[in-house]
């Protein structure tokens, strides 16, 4: 008897059933997002509609490069209020942080396990379509010989904020050796 195709390809992966939970109810819309996402999105609709235009990409943009290549944790923190919703999820490939002390934490030890001066740096014009924005970056050595490693995010943005924030990493990360710190 021939397998499903799905089960094939996702033999041996394991989700935990609270994190499928928590990612199928993120990607839930309610029907004001839904009306929202619907409505022109062009800077003259939301001039007329009364609302700034912030574009989802930039928000995306700004939030790689202020917050996660940002080692002070000061200023981290007055981008992170400015960028996200109080409320906003994290998705990473090893785990879910919810809100900016969780998401702070992530950071803090992706920064120490990386060399001082390493950087994200965009690959690729970020996109925005209605309330969502993807981007493409690498993470590069300080020294520019190359790229530690590369990926993608993936955001949803309300009210001007990032709400939901996915990194979809092209190679699994592998930190660097004690010695190369």
């Amino acid at each position: 008897m021939r397998k499903n195709p799905i089960e094939e390809a996702t033999q041996g992966i394991v989700v935990p059933r609270r994190a499928l939970a928590l990612g199928l109810a993120a990607l839930a819309l309610p029907a004001k997002a839904l009306a929202q996402a619907q409505a022109p999105s062009s800077p003259a609709s939301a001039a007329a509609a009364g609302s700034s235009a912030v574009s989802p990409a930039s928000l995306l943009l700004r939030n790689l490069m202020e917050i996660f290549n940002e080692p002070d944790e000061a200023k981290r923190r007055l981008a992170f209020a400015e960028i996200w919703a109080p409320d906003g999820v994290f998705y990473e490939p090893r785990a879910i942080h919810h809100g900016f002390e969780a998401i702070n934490r992530a950071i803090i030890g992706m920064q120490k396990l990386s060399p001082p001066g390493n950087r994200f740096q965009l690959t690729s014009k970020p996109q925005s379509s209605y309330d969502a924005a993807r981007l493409e970056w690498i993470f590069e050595s300080a020294d520019g010989t190359g790229d530690i490693y590369t990926g993608s995010n993936f955001g949803l943005v309300r009210d001007g904020k990032i709400t939901f924030l996915v990194v979809f990493m092209d190679r699994p990360f592998t930190p660097p050796s004690p010695a190369a710190r």
